[in-house]
């Protein structure tokens, strides 16, 4: 075998060499050219067989046959087979600049970067921020309060159940809450409560005041200003129902107002009722009155064990303020002495024990405070039980009906000298 050199246009039918063949310019083969050492230079035309050692420069055309080594360059065209990479490293991925879509393809541990969509079911942890929407998903179990992503902006459930859930922060919830609330609710509350509340009620409910503490309940007002003294509840077991009823109680205890200004101004009285407008308005430090009707009791200040029943019942005189164990029973009835019941008012024309006036009435003495006018005749018209004094007699009718029907009968007032 001997070296084959050209240095211009070499044509031939078939050119063979064992050695190396080294080509200056182009070699053009019409036939085939077989060469078992190296060949230098462009080669244009198809090589049929196999090409053993490195190939360098473009080639063009298509190649037919395994090719051993690296590949260094461009490669267009297609590969007919190829054998799958056993296993593939970050560094082995061609960076491309163009967006990629792998189908059907199990990435084992991967860091996923960058925007985009990921399609079929994704098994493994997620870490870092997740934007877009889940087509499906699978309800938890289960979850605690470290599995809830803290979000920070305000987030609403809408039509969610909750089970024994522990709400902290501010904000509102809206709908039906079925279960115990533990904590203070600060902010209103629209809707029904049903249950137990332990604790204390301060605000107002759709415009009306409501105060509770110490086993009291305001509901109209809110005394806490003045119940509390160095830090110790004094006023306890009240219950007020109205606009300014019991409102400034400072250690008064178990007293119940019903109606506006009832009580109004009660500080250190207790054991008193008054159910009406302005009803026991003037009770300071009174105590065991009852007061039922308007204004009822209102001049009394700091009287007690005392009994007002009807619309402007009251105690008069001198010693109202301070009045002790009297009772006035009607509208306008005034009781002006101690220790005394009175029925009616001035316009009183008669008082009926019984609906039929045949009750017993005992009493320790009987006092008349005016003198009757007698009858004037024996068979005059009278009631029978009728009775009348004069300054000479004392009458009695002992037959009813009309004149000329009944009788009376009298004696004599004897007023000698005793």
């Amino acid at each position: 075998a001997t070296t084959v050199t050209a240095s211009g246009t070499v044509q031939a039918e078939q050119l063979t060499s064992t050695d190396d063949a080294t080509i200056a310019d182009d070699l053009s083969v019409g036939g085939i050219v077989t060469v078992a050492g190296n060949v230098i230079g462009d080669v244009i035309g198809n090589v049929n067989g196999d090409v053993t050692g490195d190939v360098t420069g473009d080639v063009t055309g298509n190649l037919t046959g395994n090719v051993t080594g690296d590949v260094t360059g461009n490669v267009s065209g297609n590969a007919a087979t190829a054998t799958k990479i056993a296993s593939i490293t970050n560094t082995n991925i061609v960076q491309l600049t163009q967006t990629q879509t792998l189908t059907n393809k199990t990435l084992t541990s991967p860091t996923i970067t960058g925007t985009g969509a990921i399609a079929g079911v994704f098994t493994g942890d997620l870490t870092g921020e997740l934007t877009g929407n889940a087509d499906t998903s699978t309800k938890i179990a289960s979850i605690t309060n470290s599995n809830i992503v803290q979000l920070t902006t305000s987030q609403t459930l809408t039509n969610k159940t909750l089970t024994s859930p522990t709400i902290t922060g501010t904000g509102a919830i809206a709908g039906v809450f079925t279960g115990n609330l533990t904590g203070d609710v600060l902010g209103d509350l629209t809707g029904d409560v049903t249950g137990n509340v332990t604790g204390n009620l301060d605000g107002n409910v759709a415009g009306i005041t409501m105060f509770s503490e110490f086993q009291s309940i305001y509901i109209g007002n809110n005394p806490s200003s003045t119940t509390v003294v160095s830090g110790t509840a004094v006023a306890k077991n009240n219950v007020a129902l109205g606009k300014n009823a019991i409102s400034v109680v400072t250690t008064g205890d178990k007293n119940t107002a019903i109606g506006h200004n009832a009580l109004k101004v009660v500080t250190t009285g207790y054991n008193n009722n008054a159910f009406g407008y302005s009803a026991g308005s003037q009770i300071a430090a009174g105590r065991w009155n009852v007061f039922m009707g308007n204004g009822s009791g209102s001049s009394i200040v700091g009287g007690t064990s005392n009994t007002m029943i009807g619309n402007s019942s009251n105690a008069s005189g001198a010693s109202a303020a301070g009045a002790v164990n009297r009772t006035a029973i009607g509208a306008g009835a005034k009781a002006s002495v101690n220790n005394t019941v009175v029925f009616g008012n001035a316009n009183v024309t008669q008082v009926w024990m019984a609906m039929d006036k045949d009750a017993d009435v005992y009493a320790g003495g009987l006092i008349i405070k005016n003198l009757s006018t007698a009858p004037a005749s024996k068979t005059a018209s009278g009631t029978k039980g009728d009775i009348r004094f004069t300054a000479d007699y004392i009458y009695i009718c002992t037959v009813g009906g009309a004149a000329g029907a009944a009788n009376w009968n009298r004696v004599a007032v004897d007023d000698t000298a005793w």
